[in-house]
């Protein structure tokens, strides 16, 4: 019903309708969408972002805490990994198992390419 509609949270960031759905409180939604479909008669923008709404103020009376999805912005990007140092051991596991992308200079012997010889044929008349 909802897939691909995004709705503005009040992080003022767009939120996929969808998404956030699998976290909501099922009974809490659907007391927004019904809420909804008796307003609609008198409420000409009522639609997604208004049940956004209605749902995140009833989470908030009946947890007592907003709505994740609404004040988290990027709440559902992964998050980034922490950068952290190796131990020379760790470094130097890490170097065994690196493939060189680009040979060193100058390129051993029994590694360097030589292009095959090409033979010429000829073709009959």
């Amino acid at each position: 019903m909802y897939r691909n509609i995004r709705v503005l949270a009040s992080s003022r960031t767009p939120v996929e309708f969808h998404r956030a759905s699998l976290l909501m409180d099922q009974e809490l939604l659907q007391e927004a969408i019904e809420a909804m479909l008796r307003e609609s008669t008198k409420c000409l923008k009522c639609g997604e972002q208004w049940i956004w709404g209605y749902y995140c103020d009833r989470h908030l009376e009946k947890y007592g805490e907003e709505f994740g999805p609404d004040i988290i912005p990027d709440w559902d990007a992964p998050p980034k990994p922490e950068r952290r140092d190796l131990s020379e051991a760790e470094n130097e596991e890490l170097l065994k198992a690196l493939v060189l992308l680009t040979p060193p200079d100058p390129l051993p012997e029994d590694l360097a390419w030589v292009p095959p010889k090409t033979r010429r044929v000829r073709r009959k008349r």
